[in-house]
């Protein structure tokens, strides 16, 4: 699968974010065009069931539907979604359990809020979606599953 045809699903409830993910995920800047941006957890658990996305970017803390709670769901509907969670909150990740299907063992990007230099984000997703290994080389956190969550300050 080519890298510009990767399907990428963002949820934010922070309207202001959701236009930054778009002007860069857009043709402004990284010129994707299978992406999708809701600010409703609900809606993106919808589309899931509609279209095979490869790669969510979930904000942890939202209103309706926290962000490992929606992931659990998630990766019932979709085990092989990749992960990056966001968020401005000091989350101690190394006490986070989620359940991984089919037990593999995954590496779970976190890009803490806020975002210093976009163009730092914009080379992270490039990555992130050409699949770049190198992104797992950084020492994840130890945690008590068998995800390995990888803290990014950019």
């Amino acid at each position: 699968m080519g890298n510009l045809a990767r399907k990428i699903l963002v949820v934010d409830d922070n309207e202001m974010l959701l236009k930054a993910w778009d002007r860069m995920l857009g043709e402004r800047h990284l010129n994707y065009s299978n992406y999708r941006l809701t600010k409703q957890p609900e809606q993106a658990l919808e589309w899931l069931t509609e279209t095979n996305f490869d790669i969510a970017i979930i904000d942890v803390v939202m209103p309706t539907l926290d962000g490992f709670d929606f992931v659990r769901a998630a990766w019932k509907i979709n085990p092989h979604l990749k992960l990056v969670f966001t968020t401005a909150y000091n989350c101690d990740f190394q006490t986070v359990s989620l359940p991984l299907p089919a037990s593999d063992d995954r590496d779970v990007h976190v890009l803490m809020k806020p975002y210093l230099d976009i163009n730092k984000v914009e080379d992270f997703v490039t990555r992130l979606v050409a699949d770049d290994r190198a992104l797992n080389d950084s020492p994840p956190l130890d945690s008590q599953s068998d995800l390995r969550f990888h803290i990014w300050h950019l």
